[in-house]
Parts: C-alpha cells; sequence; structure tokens
C-alpha cells in the first residue's frame, strides 16, 4: 500500500498542473479535448438544429471541469490520508 502514496502524489501533481492549463485557455483546450477524443465531427452542434447546445453553455462546461477536478483532487487526497494513516498505524506498533 504504501507504494501508491507516491503514485497518487505524482497524479495529484498531473491534474493540478492540467486544471491550470485548462483554466488559462478553456476554449481552446476544450476543442482539442474533443479534437482527441472524438475521431468525427459528431459533438459540433448547430444551435439552429440542435437546441441543446442552448441549454449547454461554455459556463456549464467550465463549472462541470471545475466540479469534476475538485472532486478528483479530493478523492486523491483522502486516499492518500487513509493510506499514511495505516501505514502509520500497521509499522508504529513495532
Amino acid at each position: 500500500m504504501w507504494r501508491l502514496v507516491p503514485l497518487f502524489e505524482q497524479a495529484l501533481i498531473l491534474i493540478s498542473v492540467l486544471t491550470c492549463l485548462f483554466l488559462a485557455s478553456f476554449q481552446d483546450s476544450f476543442l482539442h479535448f474533443h479534437e482527441i477524443v472524438f475521431q468525427n465531427n459528431d459533438w459540433v452542434f448547430d444551435p439552429k438544429a440542435d437546441p441543446i447546445i442552448l441549454i449547454l453553455t461554455e459556463n456549464y462546461f467550465i463549472h462541470y471541469l471545475l466540479f469534476w477536478l475538485a472532486l478528483t483532487l479530493f478523492l486523491i487526497l483522502v486516499i492518500i490520508w487513509i493510506t499514511k494513516l495505516l501505514i502509520n498505524f500497521f509499522f508504529r506498533r513495532s
């Protein structure tokens, strides 16, 4: 279990760096993400033909990203904290 701590700490750093990059230029990052993940143009919506794009604005996606990142960072921190507590609990008894 102690071997997982550095992995989660590296994930924490990586997600923090990606968050800064996404927030520095959200629109460009959003477009690059969709170009990488989707090989076709099905993710491009026309407001006249697809009214869903009027509801799911850029602001919605920024808030969704921030929520997802905050939740992910929180869970990683909890896992690191629990792992360190367990390590201390099991190895301080000797």
